[in-house]
């Protein structure tokens, strides 16, 4: 799968959980080499496609930007078979995430992509454990409503995600439906400063034994690194059964 640059419109933005927001850009069509004709080289069309867990590339026309510039990488939060491309973030104080919200309906961005490794094996038949920090819940928003959809052989997922404060909590009404789900169950974990988030007794809690499955991480460069190292050092699970992502800055 070829990472490919092209433009998208705006077609949707709606709050999230916190100051997070959900921005739903249309699907294009992608022009690929068919072959060769004596006219010159035929064309055909493809919907762009991706991987559930794989990221992109947004460009805003931004007239002053800051140190960090006109461009940002984003997880697709949504499935490669929903109708739209979805991205989701947190808008904070920076040139670019005011650009992004204060886009138009019906407003075209160059975007490029997609890229990552951070997505599921297909011959994966352990149980799943998804370990999310905060807006590091967008990848598993995206395997999740592809499994959901697709055969597998995947026993059972269970998603932990911590958030600070509770009004940070993304994609609460999904993440409630999907709990209903046989073989998939959320656990949220609120934290504050003075206490752990997601540690080895709350992964206890809820799983029959910690080397029975398969590990995948997505959050913050620290969380991330903190939840491999205790996982391997702690618990004694196999740097093979864990799969990272980390999301460098906002």
């Amino acid at each position: 799968m070829h990472a490919t640059s092209f433009k998208a419109s705006l077609v949707k933005k709606e709050k999230n959980g916190g100051n997070a927001w959900n921005f739903y850009f249309t699907k294009p069509d992608i022009m690929q080499q068919a072959g060769q004709e004596d006219s010159g080289i035929a064309k055909k069309s493809k919907k762009f496609t991706y991987l559930p867990g794989q990221y992109i590339k947004i460009n805003l026309d931004i007239k002053d930007p800051d140190i960090r510039g006109v461009s940002r990488y984003f997880t697709l939060s949504s499935s490669p078979k929903d109708q739209y491309l979805m991205v989701t973030t947190r808008i904070i104080k920076s040139t670019f995430k005011e650009s992004l919200g204060s886009l138009v309906l019906g407003q075209k961005v160059q975007m490029r992509g997609p890229w990552g490794d951070f997505v599921l094996d297909k011959k994966e038949t352990l149980p799943l454990v998804f370990i999310a920090g905060g807006i590091g819940i967008t990848p598993f928003r995206s395997m999740l409503r592809h499994l959901l959809k697709e055969e597998h052989k995947i026993p059972s997922i269970k998603l932990f995600v911590s958030y600070k404060v509770k009004r940070d909590i993304l994609f609460k009404k999904e993440m409630d439906l999907l709990t209903d789900k046989k073989r998939i169950q959320v656990i949220t974990v609120i934290s504050s400063k003075n206490k752990e988030r997601i540690s080895i007794r709350s992964l206890q809690e809820h799983l029959v034994s910690l080397d029975k499955y398969s590990y995948y991480i997505s959050g913050s460069e620290k969380m991330v690194s903190d939840m491999k190292r205790m996982l391997i050092h702690d618990a004694k699970i196999s740097d093979r059964k864990i799969k990272t992502d980390d999301f460098p800055g906002y």
